[in-house]
């Protein structure tokens, strides 16, 4: 019965030193993040960064976060990225409520029931899966929608399946009724996970089968962006100027 006792007490001392590694590897890979963001350009202030969750959560929660790339600046009251601690590459990235985009002198206020982002990155830090997804999405006066999901998935090299959906959504005077878009993205390079997107690189867009509903009007989508996407549908003429301006 001793052994056992001792058996048990030694796998959990085990088990709460790898918590405190891989805290530490947190630690470290926020400080290379943030080194990288004032790199590319983008000052970093927050009032306070803490990490616990022990002994099987990584949680870090950034409170009072400011991101300023000189033109733009994100009001974030408090980010939170969490992961288990035998699984530090499995992240989910909780945002606040409402947080505030300012730009040229104006700002939005984004609101939302829930919105979060979760992240699969590889060993060499690049991303193999990302999902972002908003409930309640309210940017007045952008837009708002019930629901929008945006998912990536690598599938080799700089290759990955991307998909879009928005429901119930209002862009201005005009109404997304539905959203549906499955696409094959080609990048310049597979997205480095620790590291700031300061652009998407993007070669390629294809799309492999969308359908849009418009003002209550439907249109089917297909094609590559830049080499010719045809629309259909009654809502073709109302959609196909918005392919057409990003080179469709």
């Amino acid at each position: 019965m001793r052994w056992i006792l001792v058996a048990i007490l030694a796998g959990f001392a085990a088990y709460a030193g790898w918590w405190f590694v891989a805290r530490a590897e947190r630690v470290a890979a926020v400080e290379a993040f943030e080194a990288a963001l004032d790199e590319a350009g983008v000052s970093v202030d927050y009032e306070r960064i803490t990490t616990r969750g022990f002994p099987s959560r990584l949680d870090t929660v950034v409170r009072g976060l400011v991101l300023d790339d000189g033109g733009r600046v994100w009001l974030l009251p408090e980010v939170e990225v969490s992961a288990l601690s035998y699984r530090p590459r499995e992240l989910i990235v909780t945002f606040p409520p409402s947080f505030t985009l300012e730009s040229a002198g104006e700002a939005v206020t984004v609101t939302s029931e829930r919105l979060r982002m979760s992240l699969s990155l590889g060993r060499d830090g690049t991303v193999r899966r990302a999902t972002v997804e908003g409930t309640g999405l309210d940017a007045d006066p952008l837009g708002r929608a019930a629901r929008v999901l945006v998912a990536l998935r690598w599938t080799g090299g700089a290759e990955y399946d991307g998909y879009l959906e928005v429901l119930d959504g209002v862009v201005g005077a005009d109404s997304l009724e539905n959203a549906r878009i499955d696409a094959d993205l080609t990048l310049a390079a597979p997205i480095d996970g620790m590291r700031p997107l300061e652009a998407l690189p993007v070669r390629s867009v294809t799309i492999a089968a969308g359908r849009v509903s418009w003002n209550g009007a439907l249109a089917d989508i297909e094609g590559t962006l830049g080499a010719g996407v045809t629309v259909t549908g009654p809502g073709a003429k109302a959609v196909a100027p918005f392919f057409d301006a990003f080179g469709g």
